[in-house]
């Protein structure tokens, strides 16, 4: 399931998922992961991001972005140049096979 598409995914809903509590997720997350919630989460959505600009080739980075769980571009961007250490313009331009 990609839960990490629901923008409003918890910590909790996850855990219920899961089965495993809260507190139990959270410390699986930071032991084992080393990331928190949000920072696990939104990995998942640009992972998720970077397959649809790859694999649908009409699709633009907005629609993209809000269709892999992130509620604004903004959020998207911030998250986006976090994760990969630079702006997903130049991410795209970069790395993909099949450049928008």
């Amino acid at each position: 399931k990609n839960l990490f598409l629901n923008e409003k995914l918890t910590l909790g809903e996850l855990a219920d998922e899961c089965k495993v509590s809260v507190h139990q997720l959270s410390e699986y997350l930071n032991r084992y992961e080393s990331k928190n919630f949000a920072y696990f989460i939104n990995k998942e959505r640009i992972k998720y991001f970077l397959n649809l600009m790859e694999t649908q080739k009409k699709t633009n980075v907005t629609t993209a972005a809000l269709q892999s769980g992130f509620n604004s571009l903004s959020v998207f961007n911030s998250w986006f140049k976090k994760i990969k250490g630079t702006s997903p313009k130049k991410y795209i331009s970069d790395n993909l096979t099949f450049k928008h």
